[in-house]
């Protein structure tokens, strides 16, 4: 892998580096890419969703105006046959329509009993069955018919992930269209249920009337108000998220106003159920129509809020696809900007490189002249840098540009140098000739002399020779009674150090014995300290009783004070035993210290004796010393004489023979030196050969 790397060229590696450097962008831009795609996937998934609960919406409110009908044939005696034809053809249409859209999104699910399929089979059975079973089971399969197409519209908002709308506008508007809505609509169904149950076999069902009731309040103070909350807030949020929607800021609110109206008024409808036999002005055919504008309404406002959403949905894959076109755009623009840059700083660094290796080249070739002349003709803008880097107003920092002109320089002191060493080389030749001649003649008087000076040198060797055995004699004397000398001083300075050593031996164990003794008067003091210290204990032990009786008199009130006394008998009982501890320890320090005391007053007594003997000792020592040092100087005189005379013959021999060995290094050196200039000119002709291999200037 090394190897590689320097087998590419400059602009291959900088191409190396611009990938290197591009390939995170890259890899940031893929994931960007891929966030976009994916919330595109998850706004068209929802818009498909949306798309499956038209059919759904308009199935739930002509089932609502279906049941009306059935049961208004019913009470009047088959008057709106055709009507009920006409909506069962618009139901089995809208089923067909859900059935394809379902199938073609191909909803990857467990089958369910909510399938539209199924929930088809049950109107099927609904439309058979509306003229053959009585009034209870017929609003029990209307019920249950509600109820499925209810948990369809929920099975489509999981499927399509639907209620996880991630923008707040979009979100709302589908908790009104899942969720407040079709719970609006089954809870309405519910309450027309019972009212009818009430106006075509009256009854005086407290519980019914409740339920009824109950019903009312409930659509007018929640679904209502959830409707209302939640379209606040889309309209509110929609300016918020990419661009207004037109349809859902104006389209909408009207529409809510206008489902808001009638469903008050329906619901008045409602409340007066117990007057409508003192209600001159009700009507059945009144009543069916306001609950026909009703569900019209109804299925208007849903119609209109899931448009909006699909409004909302496609704006959103806009925005996506427009933000991912834009970063695609940005990201390859900034990546050709960055090649193009790449590329043009390559060639503002390979050019004047390539330059710069031409130059090396020349200069490793020997051809320093081409050199100088190719940086002379160099390209302008070349020239211009380099002058340009040569003022230091410019700060130029460039590398490149400063090799070259460090090759410049190099190139030009190069060619002077290898001039002077021309020229030089040319001198040192001649000077080495002239010093080969001169040392041939001094070479023959050196030999001479070297003659006569090995025949002194033998006489003078045999004196000395003698002159030093004698020296060596009286040397080994005077080394014995130096010797002797300094063993007896040693043996003084040692006696010396013992008396010394003795006397400050006495003197310690003296001074150890009295200050035993103090620390003995010291323990003893101690002990009254400890005394009192005890009788404080007990006489405190005593108050924190007198303390406690006294708490006990006071009753409650003295209930802390008691606590206090407790503590304070703990303590004087922990102080009493801690001073008896205290006595026990010292007692035993007073028997370690008067067991010191015996023993130091018996080691000074054995220190005294010893001393006085070892005084006796070193006097008769000093005695035998002096003796035997008033030999050494005698001895001296007599060595020092004979050294002398042995010196003198020794410098005699050494002299003789430095003469010879000088003698001889004079006529070896002169050889050497006849060599070295014959070395030295060889040198001289090989450098000047080396010298006019390099093509200089001739200035």
């Amino acid at each position: 892998m090394k190897n590689l790397y320097y087998k590419l060229k400059i602009s291959h590696k900088l191409f190396l580096i611009c990938v290197a450097f591009g390939m995170p962008i890259a890899m940031l831009l893929y994931f960007l890419v891929l966030g976009y795609n994916k919330d595109i996937e998850f706004a068209q998934n929802e818009t498909k969703g949306n798309e499956i609960l038209v059919p759904l919406i308009n199935i739930v409110t002509n089932i609502q105006e279906y049941h009306r009908c059935v049961s208004v044939n019913n009470f009047n005696g088959g008057k709106v046959d055709d009507k009920i034809s006409d909506i069962e053809n618009q139901i089995d249409k809208f089923f067909e329509e859900l059935i394809e859209k379902y199938n073609r999104n191909n909803i990857d699910s467990l089958k369910t009993e909510f399938e539209p399929i199924y929930i088809q089979n049950h109107w099927n059975e609904l439309k058979a069955k509306i003229y053959n079973v009585n009034h209870n089971e017929l609003e029990a399969l209307f019920s249950d018919f509600l109820r499925k197409c209810m948990m369809l519209n929920r099975h489509i908002g999981d499927e399509f992930y639907l209620i996880l709308d991630p923008d707040l506008d979009s979100y709302y508007l589908m908790d009104i269209s899942l969720l407040v809505l079709p719970e609006l609509s089954k809870k309405l169904f519910e309450a027309i249920q019972l009212y009818e149950d009430y106006i075509f076999a009256p009854n005086d069902s407290l519980f019914q009337s409740n339920i009824l009731l109950y019903d009312i309040n409930i659509i007018e103070n929640d679904y209502i108000d959830r409707i209302k909350r939640g379209l606040q807030i889309s309209l509110k949020s929609d300016k918020l998220f990419y661009k207004e929607d037109e349809f859902l800021q104006k389209k909408l609110p009207e529409e809510f106003k206008k489902i808001d109206v009638e469903l008050k008024k329906f619901l008045r409808i409602l409340r007066e159920y117990k007057n409508i036999g003192q209600n001159e002005d009700f009507s059945i055919e009144a009543y069916n129509e306001t609950n026909q504008i009703l569900f019209k309404t109804i299925s208007d406002f849903w119609l209109a809020t899931n448009s909006s959403l699909h409004s909302l949905l496609n704006t959103r894959i806009e925005y996506y696809k427009t933000q991912r076109t834009i970063a695609l755009s940005v990201s390859v623009g900034v990546l050709l900007l960055a090649a193009l840059l790449v590329f043009y700083i390559a060639r503002r660094i390979t050019k004047p490189l390539k330059f710069a290796t031409q130059l090396a080249s020349d200069i490793a070739s020997g051809n320093i002249y081409q050199a100088i002349e190719n940086i002379e003709n160099s390209p302008y803008y070349l020239r211009n840098l380099m002058v340009c880097f040569r003022d230091k107003h410019y700060l130029l920092k460039d590398e490149i540009i400063m090799l070259i002109c460090s090759i410049k320089s190099m190139s030009i002191n190069l060619d002077s140098l290898l001039k002077q060493v021309h020229k030089s080389g040319n001198n040192v030749s001649n000077a080495a000739f002239k010093i080969s001649s001169s040392t041939h003649e001094l070479e023959v008087t050196v030999a001479e002399q070297a003659a006569s000076a090995s025949e002194a040198n033998a006489t003078v060797k045999e004196i000395s020779k003698t002159a030093q055995n004698l020296a060596s004699t009286m040397n080994t004397v005077a080394k014995m009674a130096d010797n002797t000398s300094r063993v007896a001083n040693s043996v003084l300075s040692s006696i010396t150090s013992i008396k010394s050593t003795m006397q400050n031996i006495s003197d310690a164990s003296l001074d150890i014995n009295s200050k035993l003794i103090n620390i003995n008067e010291k323990t003893a003091n101690i002990n009254q300290v400890i005394t009192t210290i005890t009788k404080v204990a007990n006489q405190t032990n005593l108050l924190s009783l007198n303390a406690a009786i006294e708490a006990e008199k006071a009753g409650k009130y003295g209930a802390g004070f008691a606590v206090v006394a407790l503590e304070i008998r703990r303590l004087a009982d922990q102080t009493a035993v801690a001073t008896l501890e205290i006595e026990e320890m010292i007692r035993d320090m007073q028997n370690a210290v008067n067991d010191g005391v015996v023993s130091v007053e018996t080691f000074a007594k054995q220190t005294n004796a010893s001393s006085h003997e070892s005084v006796k000792i070193s006097d008769e020592l000093i005695t035998l010393i002096e003796q035997t040092t008033e030999l050494q100087p005698k001895i001296a005189v007599v060595n020092t004489s004979m050294q002398n005379q042995s010196e003198a013959a020794s410098q005699i021999k050494e002299a003789m023979q430095q003469l010879s060995s000088a003698a001889a290094q004079t006529r070896d050196s002169l050889l050497e030196l006849n060599n070295a200039s014959d070395k030295l000119s060889n040198t001289v002709e090989e450098l000047n050969y080396e010298v006019e291999r390099f093509k200089i200037s001739d200035k």
